[in-house]
């Protein structure tokens, strides 16, 4: 019995591997892909891989404000140049950058952000440019978008704008060539964000809402009025107040209407949601509005004179534009 059992065991064991190497060979075969319409899906699909975007060639002025900071994940950064360049194989004299990603991607729009200073420099902001692409570095670049007079990009510093691409396709390497500016010598932009529809876990850009003070005093007759909000990227953003009796806020453009006096600050927010490239870790930005009546006083309290039956006057303030009747 027992040498029965020990045949039996030693038969199981080579058993064993036999089907270990027949596995391990048919693994094999699939991931080479020599069993026509199989293959291992581990080994053949990128789909869940980080995409991640690389820049190799560009019209630069300065390394500081390079075109690789275009795609550093980073607003405060931007590449800003005054000097153009002819790209490999084209005949346009413009401002460019050429780039690629680690795995071939599908894009259906794309995202430029306003650099640090776009507020006084508006012109800086492109305003005609195309966006090539191709599937290979051998290949001709087929022209997925074309903006020719844009009138979207405003003169508001990191403020993120989105565009859809003419034709939709898988690309791996990209050409962004800027025609014309809005008027300066000089083209800077943040952040150039391509938009991957075929990798659900792409990684979304970190944006971010401020406004552009933190406290807004007014009396209680001024007029409407709006409070600028930096934007880097292109989330939704509401606005709201805490106290619509005193002071009305417009949900979607941000414009206050003060209805009367208050002796507390009101507080107006902007709430921002994610979309589909960009996530805010902070998605609320706030600031403090004080409503002050107007008031009068004369300059001086107490006038002393000898009476010789000349006139005299004391200056009346009035921080106001009500009429003064004395």
């Amino acid at each position: 019995m027992r040498e029965k059992r020990e045949e039996s065991i030693g038969f199981e064991a080579q058993n064993r591997l036999v089907f270990s190497l027949i596995g391990l060979f048919i693994a094999l075969t699939m991931a080479l892909g020599l069993i026509p319409g199989m293959r291992l899906t581990a080994l053949a699909s990128d789909t869940n891989s980080e995409v991640k975007f690389s820049a190799y060639d560009g019209a630069i002025t300065s390394q500081n404000e390079s075109y690789i900071y275009l795609f550093d994940g980073n607003t405060q950064t931007k590449w800003c140049t005054c000097n153009r360049g002819t790209p490999k194989n084209e005949s346009a004299y413009c401002y460019y950058v050429e780039f690629s990603s680690n795995v071939p991607i599908t894009v259906d729009k794309y995202f430029l952000t306003t650099a640090n200073d776009t507020d006084t420099h508006g012109g800086r902001n492109p305003k005609s440019w195309y966006l090539k692409a191709k599937r290979n570095s051998d290949e001709s670049w087929t022209t997925i978008d074309t903006v020719t007079n844009d009138e979207v990009m405003q003169a508001a510093s990191y403020t993120g704008y989105s565009f859809d691409v003419d034709v939709t396709g898988t690309w791996q390497y990209f050409l962004f060539m800027v025609i014309d500016t809005k008027g300066e010598s000089t083209l800077q932009l943040s952040e150039l964000t391509l938009n991957n529809s075929s990798n659900s876990s792409n990684t979304k850009t970190e944006a971010s809402i401020e406004f552009e003070t933190e406290t807004v005093n007014k009396f209680c007759d001024d007029k409407p009025f709006t409070v600028k909000l930096n934007n880097t990227g292109d989330g939704k953003v509401t606005y709201t107040s805490d106290n619509e009796s005193v002071a009305k806020v417009n949900s979607s453009t941000g414009e206050v209407e003060i209805l009367s006096s208050y002796y507390k600050p009101v507080t107006i927010t902007a709430t921002v949601e994610d979309s589909d490239n960009f996530e805010y870790p902070v998605k609320t930005a706030k600031y403090k509005l004080n409503i002050n009546q107007h008031s009068i006083s004369f300059k001086k309290d107490r006038i002393n004179v000898v009476y010789k039956g000349e006139n005299f006057s004391n200056e009346l303030i009035n921080d106001g534009n009500g009429i003064d009747n004395m």
